[in-house]
């Protein structure tokens, strides 16, 4: 369930000790963390505009009776100066993302 995977990943986002709680409480009604770090691993990191974002804004205003003002604020960081090539594209340079559908 979306919803359910949503949840779990939000409140272990926000608290991971209040969300062992309540899947303790709950008799593990919630998915192990681990799972959740699977789910976390299958999101796409690349630089430039998440697709996921993009996509739970859309279902989010899509539902809305009202007009929705969204802002988009943008930031660069540099986690580690290193250039990696991996066979297909080289990895670490300065990229602001692609195109937007």
């Amino acid at each position: 369930d979306d919803r359910l995977r949503s949840f779990a990943i939000t409140l272990h986002f926000l608290s991971p000790k209040a969300y062992c709680y309540v899947r303790r409480t709950f008799d593990t009604a919630l998915p192990h963390p681990r799972t959740l770090r699977r789910w976390y691993s299958s999101i796409d990191a690349e630089p430039g505009f998440c697709s996921e974002v993009l996509k739970a804004l859309k279902t989010q205003t899509s539902t809305s009776n009202y007009p929705v003002l969204c802002s988009l604020i943008m930031d660069s960081m540099t986690i580690r100066r290193h250039v990696e090539w991996d066979r297909k594209r080289f990895h670490g340079t300065i990229n602001v993302g692609g195109k937007i559908d």
